[in-house]
């Protein structure tokens, strides 16, 4: 666990150094030049030679001009200086300044789409459950829920039975068939899609969405808590349109005409499909540590999620021998300014009362005995 002090802000960004690497999308999957409600995130740097200043609109005869909060014309943007940097996202101030600026058009990245699939044998959507062993869906809600949070529109949730259902033809051929061209339908409306419904289980891995359909990328599974036993699986679905080539230019620091150098890129549009199995506290740690990166980086953020912080555990907590510990906690500042943790030692993947009053995912790395109370850890807000 990486050394921290006890009074370090709850705003440094961090993440624990024994995580593994997570899947990071090689660029973009779309590419807009216009305003529009999806724009998200600027592309590249946006540089102004001048701004017109007209007419002010008050007299100052002070000396010290701006000792009273004011400014000499011209003085809002230095000539050459960057107006929007490259991973900012568009907010109304923004565009506004910009259009003050006369920058009507700007490179970003589009919102990526996002679709929820719900794949399972056992949950069921609400007012559908007939039998004893059906359970009622509650994670595609929550993913839903938890994606219009993160700024994401995603529409009502996909429905796509595993291939050997039982309600799936005799016939399993034809029952593949059928599977591959439903699937394949959802994927051109989709730059991410997200399944969900399979119980934590490795061997249920392939049943799930995507599971037995051949991606030309493969598969990759990503396990976090250093084990093999609890993960997901990521797929990268092939062309759907050709392959962008973009070419940026750079210049001098405070020129515009003063070439430096060039760099050449290559924009793929291809879907990218997780396969999420477990319960709903399991679903959305997977949220919150990997698929909120996978969304920022395909959004072209500057620096993708999640933001790690610091804390101070006012309990003490068991780690784990062999696997990575992630637990719902209750984040709150003490009377010493400090970030106080209150977490639970007795969780499992079912809790859902601990679940529904957290308001932060505790990281507690495996080992021997105790992390004690009053010492930092790392945790992710969930404000």
């Amino acid at each position: 666990m990486p050394t921290s002090s006890k009074t370090s802000s709850n705003a440094s960004r961090r993440r624990p150094s024994w995580l593994p690497r997570r899947y990071e999308p090689n660029g973009p999957t779309w590419l807009a030049t216009a305003y529009d409600q999806s724009v998200d995130c600027v592309r590249g740097e946006i540089h102004t030679e001048f701004i017109p200043v007209k007419n002010a609109c008050m007299r100052v005869t002070s000396d010290d001009v701006k000792a009273l909060g004011s400014r000499f014309r011209g003085e809002y943007y230095a000539r050459g200086a960057t107006l929007v940097a490259q991973g900012t996202h568009i907010t109304p101030q923004l565009q506004a300044m910009l259009t003050a600026a006369g920058i009507l058009t700007v490179p970003v990245y589009r919102r990526p789409r996002v679709g929820v699939v719900l794949s399972s044998f056992d949950s069921v959507p609400h007012g559908e459950v007939q039998h004893a062993w059906q359970r009622p869906d509650s994670t595609s809600a929550y993913v839903r829920s938890l994606l219009a949070r993160w700024g994401h529109v995603t529409p009502p949730v996909e429905r796509l039975a595993p291939e050997h259902s039982k309600n799936a033809p005799s016939d399993l051929r034809e029952a593949r068939k059928a599977y591959i061209k439903r699937f394949f339908d959802l994927m051109p409306r989709y730059d991410l899609l997200i399944g969900v419904g399979m119980p934590a289980d490795s061997c249920m891995l392939s049943p799930g969405l995507g599971g037995s359909v051949a991606f030309g990328e493969g598969k990759t599974g990503i396990h976090f808590d250093n084990t093999t036993e609890r993960g997901f699986e990521c797929r990268i679905g092939g062309d759907r349109t050709p392959p962008v080539h973009v070419k940026d230019t750079f210049y001098r620091p405070g020129t515009l005409s003063h070439f430096a150098g060039s760099a050449s890129y290559i924009y793929y549009d291809r879907p990218i499909v997780l396969n999420v199995p477990g319960h709903t506290p399991e679903v959305a740690t997977i949220m919150h540590l990997f698929i909120r990166r996978t969304l920022d980086s395909l959004a072209g953020v500057a620096e993708p999620g999640p933001v790690w912080r610091v804390g101070t555990l006012q309990s003490p907590i068991t780690r784990h021998p062999l696997e990575h510990r992630f637990l719902w906690a209750f984040a709150r500042i003490d009377d010493s300014g400090r970030v106080a943790i209150g977490v639970s030692d007795d969780q499992n993947c079912l809790s859902l009362n601990t679940f529904a009053t957290a308001n932060a995912l505790v990281a507690i790395r495996s080992g021997a005995g105790q992390v004690a109370a009053g010492e930092c850890v790392d945790y992710v807000s969930l404000e």
